[in-house]
């Protein structure tokens, strides 16, 4: 077997997985975890989305015309890691020490991520079938999974008291707002792969707001400004591609 024929059948299996592994686990309740970054139950509904967005993209990029597709054979291999990681990780919680999870959940956004920044920059004439069978399926579950690492994230810190610091629930969660908001902020002017990615992640946001306002105001509050300024990059990213003021890009989303 060819390395593109071989590329073909691990997204296959990896999609399967990833869905098999997610239905069968335990996602928990969002008001019994310590974070109060964790989004209301839901926020997690977007699950259906992407599991259907990993399905679209499997047999989109399993057919034989697409064997040799510059741009598969750039996102395949990493997305097909986030999704096995992504189902383990959903699989195993909360069976496994919080440290594992975080882990897991830590090399699962780092293979979205590398997926994500592999797509290279959207263009006007990006084709439709491009932008829902690849961009956003990619863009989708790399923002959500970037939320999750920041609410994993949270609870490890809650749980571990890091370096004695004795930070509480509040301040631990505004801080890692700040940092995920940044880097939705960043990522989503910087890549402009897909408006699926800044999509997840402002929902993650309003869905955290939703939940925790009434618990904690000004982490409801710093919720409510990271999906504003998210959803306001997306907007901006939007009107600079599809308004056409973003150059020209090759096929590896560098300008020309």
């Amino acid at each position: 077997m060819d390395r593109d024929r071989l590329r073909q059948v691990a997204v296959v299996v990896s999609a399967v997985a990833l869905i098999a592994l997610a239905l069968t686990g335990d996602f928990g309740e969002a008001p019994d975890s310590e974070s109060l970054i964790i989004p209301a139950n839901y926020a997690f509904g977007i699950w259906a989305p992407i599991f259907v967005g990993a399905v679209a993209f499997a047999v989109h990029h399993a057919a034989p015309a697409r064997r040799a597709d510059p741009l598969l054979r750039r996102v395949a291999w990493p997305l097909a890691a986030g999704y096995v990681l992504a189902g383990l990780w959903v699989w195993v919680f909360p069976a496994v020490p919080l440290v594992v999870s975080l882990l897991l959940v830590a090399a699962t956004v780092v293979a979205a991520g590398q997926a994500f920044a592999r797509l290279g920059p959207a263009r006007r004439d990006t084709p439709p079938r491009e932008t829902w069978l690849v961009r956003a399926p990619v863009g989708l579950f790399a923002g959500w999974i970037t939320l999750a690492t920041a609410a994993s994230t949270t609870e490890l810190l809650l749980a571990q008291d890091v370096g004695g610091l004795g930070l509480g629930r509040v301040t631990w969660a505004i801080l890692i707002l700040l940092v995920a908001g940044a880097i939705a902020v960043g990522v989503t002017l910087r890549y402009r792969g897909s408006l699926a990615y800044p999509a997840a992640l402002t929902w993650g946001f309003i869905g955290s707001a939703a939940l925790h306002t009434g618990e904690a105001p000004a982490v409801g509050a710093v919720a409510g400004l990271m999906a504003l300024a998210t959803f306001a990059a997306a907007i901006w990213t939007g009107w600079q591609v599809w308004g056409g003021r973003a150059p020209s890009t090759g096929p590896l989303g560098r300008a020309v």
